[in-house]
Order: structure tokens, then C-alpha cells, then sequence
């Protein structure tokens, strides 16, 4: 016969098992059991300065809950066509498993497995969400005013369901730039909106399937509206008209024509332009566009100039990066736990 004090460490020998104590170790496995029945998360993605923060958190706050995590995380200069053959080679393994991924990995995935029933979420609608509730509950604080604070109080009603809407990541965004310009040195002088690839990523993805929007216009051409869009927000927020322009080319724009040129060439000639620029300038582009001309690595370091990426999340991970913002890492990672609670805490395999 098994020793109680064995059994049951904190007993003691002296002291029996009471039958009260039995049912708590009963419990006990049940929901050990209960936690063995609930799918793996399958963490899919494409690497950027956001996730490669971020994700390590997401998956331990994932184990914390007792949920088995698989991880496919792609470099950051992997072709889509890359993404779409893994997906196709491994498609069974998808079977039975929670997901969360990005938008880019979602969309290289089979037909067949993106029609089965998921616990989904999106990369980018998680820190959307969470970044939207740290900035309100910043806003709001323990004892908001008046008006303001029912309004306040609504929108993290809202966000305690569903995803967050273009509304409210105007709303979020106009915020944050107001935060960040409350230290007047952090004023602009200049920004430069890129709207390629605009498109991209929520809440302007979205635009794609307005039929009534995209009617008679190209992509390019709902880009450039995305790109306006952003400036009135930027406006909104406290930024002066003059001082932002939608580009269709940043580079050229800073540096000129670089047709012919060598992508070294074209770094290097970014590089020696960037020098020049006062270290108030902004570049707002989206993460797929402004990886690729001005990631900040050790072949095209970014000595001036503040790049701020989109979607949201980036735009707040950049801000931090850049020093316009001080990190409320400790909020941010509650409601970060919420939101994947939320979503991933108790949901047990169906037999």
C-alpha cells in the first residue's frame, strides 16, 4: 500500500487520507485527464519585428494553459510560394488543432483545409485587440470622467467580444499618436506614407471585398485611398496637413531615381540619403512593403528617420522600437493572457 505522506507530501505520516482529500486528488485527474483531451494550437507565421517579440510569449502563455503547441515559424524573407508548398506537404497534420497564424500563412493554405471547422484566430486581430485594449485602458484609468469615461467604458465592452473593427482601430491609432506627440520633440517635421501594399493587412484588407468600393478601380488605385485614409488620421491626431505626403515611391522620393541599380546599390544609396535626414521624419508603410527597403539590419542600418509599419501591432511595436512610445509591457501581457484565454482556455476536444 502506497505511503499517504507519498501520496500527498503536505499530509504528513502522522496523518490519514480523509475522504475529502481522495475526491481533491479525483479532481485532480480528471482534470489532468480533461487537459489531455484539449487540441494542440498549431503558431504559424512568417517572422517580423512584432512576432519575433511577441510569439515566444503567446506560446508560453499557451503551455500555461495546458495547451499543446506546435510551431512553424518562416523567415522573414521566405517566398509565399515557399509557405504554400509546406502547407500543401503537411495539410493532415492541421487536423483536430487550434490555429494561430498571419494572414500571409492563412492564405497559402489548401482550400480543403481552410473549409474545416478551427479554433482560429489571427496573429495580427490578437494584437490588434490587445494593443487596443492597453491603449484604452490607459486612456481610461481606475476613475474616468463623465461622458468620456462611458465612452471609453463601451469600447473595451466591445473588445471584450469579437475582433476590432476599422472604427476602432482608428479610434486606437488616432490615440497612440496623440500619446506619442504629447512629448512635443517627438513632432514630425515630415512623413512619408507608402501605400503599397496597404492592402495587405487588416482593417484595410477588408477593402478587397468591398465590391462597391473597388468598382472600376485597381488595387493601386484603392491602395492610394488607403494611404489618404491614414494621412486624415495622422491629421486627426495633431500632425499638420503640409507636412505628410503619400508617395507612390519613398525612395525616389528621398534619394531619386534608382532605376538600374543593384539592390546593394539601391541599400547603399538609401543608407547615405537616410544620413541626411533629421531624426524627426517619419515613414509609415505596411510591414510587407517597408521590410523589404528599410528593415534596419546590419546591410542597411537606419541611422535617421523613424519607420512606423502597419497594421497596428507593428505600428505600436515600431513606435516602442524608435523611441516615440515607452513600452506598457506588463498590461500589455494581461491582456494579452485574456485575449488567448479567451480564445484557447477551455475548449476539450470533441470525441
Amino acid at each position: 500500500m502506497a505511503n499517504p505522506a507519498e501520496q500527498f507530501p503536505d499530509m504528513g505520516e502522522s496523518k490519514e487520507v480523509t475522504p475529502q482529500q481522495q475526491k481533491t486528488e479525483g479532481e485532480r485527474t480528471m482534470e489532468t485527464k480533461e487537459r489531455e483531451l484539449l487540441p494542440a494550437v498549431f503558431v504559424i507565421y512568417r517572422e517580423n519585428d512584432l512576432y519575433e517579440k511577441y510569439a515566444p510569449d503567446v506560446v508560453t502563455r499557451l503551455r500555461a494553459m495546458d495547451r499543446r503547441v506546435e510551431i512553424q515559424a518562416f523567415s522573414r524573407d521566405v517566398d509565399v510560394k515557399e509557405i504554400k508548398r509546406w502547407a500543401e506537404e503537411h495539410k493532415e497534420e492541421f487536423k483536430g488543432k487550434g490555429l494561430l497564424l498571419d494572414g500571409t500563412c492563412w492564405g497559402q493554405l489548401p482550400d480543403e483545409v481552410k473549409g474545416r471547422e478551427y479554433e482560429k484566430t489571427g496573429l495580427d486581430d490578437l494584437f490588434d485587440k490587445v494593443i487596443s485594449k492597453t491603449i484604452w485602458g490607459e486612456i481610461l484609468g481606475e476613475n474616468p470622467p463623465g461622458k468620456l469615461g462611458e465612452l471609453l467604458k463601451g469600447r473595451l465592452q466591445f473588445l471584450e467580444g469579437g475582433e476590432v473593427s476599422e472604427g476602432e482601430i482608428h479610434d486606437v491609432f488616432v490615440s497612440l499618436v496623440k500619446q506619442i506627440l504629447e512629448q512635443r520633440e517627438n513632432m514630425p517635421e515630415k512623413v512619408y506614407i507608402s501605400p503599397d501594399r496597404l492592402l495587405d493587412h487588416e482593417p484595410f484588407r477588408a477593402w478587397k471585398k468591398n465590391t462597391e468600393r473597388m468598382a472600376g478601380k485597381t488595387p493601386y488605385q484603392i491602395e492610394k485611398e488607403v494611404a489618404n485614409e491614414i494621412k486624415r488620421w495622422l491629421i486627426e491626431a495633431g500632425i499638420s496637413d503640409q507636412s505628410i505626403q503619400v508617395t507612390d515611391d519613398v525612395e525616389e522620393m528621398i534619394v531619386g531615381d534608382m532605376r538600374g541599380l543593384t539592390i546593394s546599390k539601391r541599400q547603399e544609396k538609401i543608407k547615405e540619403a537616410m544620413k541626411e535626414l533629421r531624426t524627426n521624419t517619419w515613414f509609415v508603410s505596411d510591414r510587407h512593403y517597408g521590410r523589404n527597403i528599410f528593415e534596419p539590419t546590419e546591410n542597411n542600418p537606419i541611422e535617421q528617420g523613424k519607420v512606423l509599419y502597419l497594421p497596428l501591432g507593428s505600428f505600436y511595436h515600431s513606435a516602442v522600437q524608435v523611441g516615440l512610445l515607452k513600452p506598457n509591457d506588463e498590461t500589455l501581457k494581461g491582456e494579452m493572457d485574456k485575449a488567448l484565454q479567451e480564445k484557447f482556455g477551455n475548449k476539450p476536444e470533441e470525441k
